[in-house]
């Protein structure tokens, strides 16, 4: 199969990614110390207008770059639902979040632009991809997000993700056995492979539902 499907995926996340850097650039954080209060980013527009008011931090230096980069999101058809990251998340009956994290993880995990543009969002911490991270980028609702990875999940329970942590600051990195699966490295895995062979479509007798 193509990679044309990967590249898709990676420079869909990636715009989103780009985006969410941006609206911190553009409401004049990340210019001077992220520690300093003045430099805090809040998702709040109200908020963040008062807490900037009266400072000299920049805001609206990237009114322009975002807005032409809202317009390539908004005009992005990106299909996944054929691809093997849409088999995948079809067979293991993961809901549309959780497979937004698999998407957001899977660009991570093979894209260096992605991944600076991640480590950009978090600087004073050591370089993961991160729930909140995910919240951002994918602009999804948080509550959805730790249901999402909440042990017990799919996501745990079928190792698509590991996930070292149960709130907004766990780090999530793909199962090494799924970024292979996706990657196109599709033959069985230990310890099934000692007691499995694979077998094309014609010489099988049965075949499972393509649910299970």
């Amino acid at each position: 199969m193509s990679d044309a499907w990967l590249q898709a995926i990676i420079g869909d996340v990636r715009l989103h990614a780009e985006a969410a850097l941006l609206r911190r650039l553009d409401a004049g954080s990340g210019f001077a110390d992220s520690r300093v209060a003045s430099q805090i980013y809040l998702r709040d527009g109200s908020a963040l207008g008062r807490l900037a008011g009266g400072t000299l931090r920049p805001q609206g230096t990237h009114r322009k770059a975002l807005a032409e980069l809202e317009a390539l999101i908004a005009a992005s058809t990106v299909d996944a639902r054929a691809t093997p990251l849409g088999i995948l998340v079809r067979r293991l009956g993961l809901s549309p979040i959780q497979g937004a994290l698999v998407a957001g993880a899977l660009a991570y995990a093979v894209d260096l632009d992605t991944r600076e543009l991640v480590h950009a969002l978090v600087p004073r911490r050591k370089p993961a991809l991160y729930v909140e991270t995910c919240a951002d980028v994918l602009g999804l609702p948080v509550p959805e997000l730790l249901r999402a990875i909440a042990p017990g999940s799919e996501l745990r329970r079928c190792r698509v993700l590991a996930v070292d942590g149960d709130g907004l600051d766990a780090a999530l990195e793909l199962h090494p056995s799924a970024l292979g699966w996706l990657l196109g490295d599709w033959d069985l895995q230990p310890p099934v492979e000692s007691v499995c062979t694979l077998t094309t479509n014609a010489a099988a007798g049965t075949r499972l539902r393509d649910g299970v």
